[in-house]
């Protein structure tokens, strides 16, 4: 019975159209795989009550629209409450990250990387304790680098270059480099003559 399944693996085809809303009524789904498909449209939000789900790779479609706000869960609803793994990267998504994500506090990887995604990092971000990779690069994301991101002791891999950030990487962030930090790998734009971000921390500066 397909209500019962706990994978889903259909990765690597040659899929096209949408993605059915109907996945919504698989409960017990913990692995969903539809990554380099065809897939074109927006992603369903009401993917946002597989409460089990515990990896979601759609990376390399064609995607569009923005990452639903029901995915992190709404006053009525838990949401992707376990998801530890979040792959969109090379898609077509625009909007901005939405503040919900911030309630999915079980994510250990996210990669929204080569995509078209606006607006600045919400300071939500600063909830993801478990947080280890998180690969942003190649958007179109603005404004400062929130000082939340210096809570996520865990993290491990920080990728923020090819977007339009400004100012300056905090020393909260840049303590995770520090003795006690894992932080290994921060990337931004902060070469050239006229660095779009100041960072004395980064391990790699890029020239946007």
């Amino acid at each position: 019975d397909m209500i019962n399944l706990e994978l889903l693996h259909i990765d690597r085809n040659e899929l096209t159209g949408t993605l059915p809303t109907t996945l919504s009524k698989l409960d017990r789904l913990q692995k969903f795989h539809a990554f380099e498909n065809k897939f074109t449209g927006q992603l369903p939000y009401q993917l946002g009550s597989l409460e089990n789900l515990q990896v979601l790779y759609l990376d390399n479609n064609q995607f569009t629209g923005s990452i639903p706000h029901a995915w992190g869960g709404s006053d009525t609803r838990v949401g992707m409450q376990d998801l530890q793994q979040l792959y969109l990267f090379s898609n077509q998504l625009r909007g901005k990250i939405p503040t919900e994500l911030g309630k999915m506090e079980d994510l250990r990887n996210i990669q929204l990387h080569n995509n078209q995604i606006t607006g600045a990092i919400p300071t939500t971000i600063g909830r993801l304790y478990k947080l280890k990779y998180a690969y942003l690069d190649n958007n179109k994301l603005n404004g400062k680098l929130p000082a939340e991101i210096g809570k996520l002791t865990k993290l491990e891999r920080l990728r923020l270059n090819g977007n339009d950030f400004t100012g300056e990487v905090s020393n909260d962030i840049c303590d995770l480099r520090g003795q006690d930090g894992k932080l290994d790998e921060l990337h931004s734009d902060c070469d050239g003559a006229t660095p779009e971000v100041k960072c004395d921390c980064c391990t790699t500066c890029f020239q946007d």
